[in-house]
């Protein structure tokens, strides 16, 4: 079963997603927790902070994978009948879509890059799906109100491109609005 859960910053969306699987997972079972972020600065160092001490401290039995890139990769790791979480794609793409910026690379600006990284996403998730039981993915809902800044606009394009792609596969389709799940798609 694919599930994607979706909102604003702040919403609730990890919290919400981590209690899901637990759910399903009825904590018999290990939980797999696929980390996209990067600690950037102290914000995100304090984010993902709190995210590993929610885990810790929960009943679940959680194995943790750090991969801000190519999560296809961890393919090979499951059988069928895990449970995963992937926290967040919206890192996920920014870190994809990125890459090698900070050594000067703008390939970010190239349209067959872009279509390089969605493909890349998508065969990621599709194996990812294929090989456990339950597959969660947490996105943010992002807006910009301006479209003038072609950096931002680059990314959002992507993501939403991810995000209606997904929705179109997912089982299940949560948005998450001042910590209260809507299900959009599913129940």
């Amino acid at each position: 079963m694919l599930v994607f859960v979706t909102g604003g910053v702040r919403s609730g969306k990890s919290s919400w997603a981590e209690q899901y699987v637990r759910k399903a997972s009825r904590n018999e079972k290990n939980i797999h927790y696929v980390a996209t972020a990067v600690q950037t600065d102290d914000e995100m160092k304090k984010r993902i902070l709190d995210h590993q001490k929610r885990r810790e401290t929960s009943k679940a039995k959680w194995v943790n994978w750090e991969k801000p890139r190519d999560i296809k990769s961890l393919a090979s790791h499951f059988s069928g009948s895990e449970i995963v979480l992937l926290d967040c794609l919206t890192n996920l793409v920014n870190n994809e879509l990125f890459f090698g910026v900070e050594n000067g690379d703008e390939r970010w600006k190239d349209a067959n890059h872009h279509q390089y990284v969605f493909q890349s996403i998508q065969q990621g998730i599709e194996k990812l799906y294929e090989r456990t039981s339950l597959f969660v993915i947490v996105s943010n809902e992002v807006v910009y109100d301006s479209f003038n800044n072609e950096v931002l606009f680059a990314y959002m394009k992507l993501l939403g491109k991810c995000h209606q792609w997904i929705i179109q596969k997912a089982d299940i389709a949560v948005k998450m609005e001042f910590g209260v799940p809507v299900f959009m798609k599913g129940k």
